[in-house]
């Protein structure tokens, strides 16, 4: 039970949008690039779902960044932390 608070205490994030954009991809262009539906990708670049590791690993070599630039973890201000 504490490692499910510790976790929900924590969000995983995406900065695809940013570099897309940079790219001068659009949405449905990347969708298909990953031959995901547009309604998936707008989900993954939303951070309403997350992608698999091959899927992230795919998008970071797209974008031309390091994974970890692509996806990050940031602590969520809303939730309540055990110490």
């Amino acid at each position: 039970m504490y490692i499910y608070l510790v976790m929900r205490s924590f969000m995983m994030k995406n900065r695809i949008r940013l570099y897309r954009k940079e790219k001068g991809l659009t949405q449905a262009d990347f969708a298909k690039i990953l031959q995901l539906t547009p309604y998936k990708f707008r989900s993954l670049e939303s951070g309403r779902v997350l992608p698999s590791q091959e899927l992230a690993i795919k998008i970071a070599k797209i974008l031309e960044v390091a994974i970890d630039m692509a996806f990050f973890i940031e602590e969520n201000p809303g939730s309540k932390r055990i110490s």
